[in-house]
């Protein structure tokens, strides 16, 4: 009876290293799926992003056109703002001069 013992103890044996090995090729795979797809969505994550900049990047410079130009309107108000000021005290001196002559 020893002899069955000893053969069941060998097969066991063997069945568990076989098991060991089928499992840890079964974690690789399973690694290297999970990396693949990692991998997948870093890529998918920084395509994404990189629209997302491209967005962000147009808007910035239609903000930065746009101040721009209201910088310009506003010079371009101040110089009328002070032509007119100009305007109204040559006309008032002419004024004052035209009425102190009649």
């Amino acid at each position: 009876m020893a002899p069955v013992k000893a053969d069941v103890t060998a097969v066991r044996s063997e069945m568990a290293a076989k098991i060991d090995m089928a499992v840890t090729k079964l974690e690789f795979k399973i690694e290297d799926s999970i990396n693949v797809a990692k991998q997948e969505m870093i890529e998918h994550m920084d395509k994404k992003f990189g629209e997302y900049i491209d967005h962000v990047d147009a808007v910035f410079g239609e903000i930065k056109t746009s101040r721009e130009e209201q910088s310009a309107l506003a010079q371009h108000s101040q110089d009328h703002s002070d032509r007119l000021d100009d305007h109204e005290k040559r006309i008032g001196k002419l004024e004052t001069g035209v009425g102190g002559r009649v």
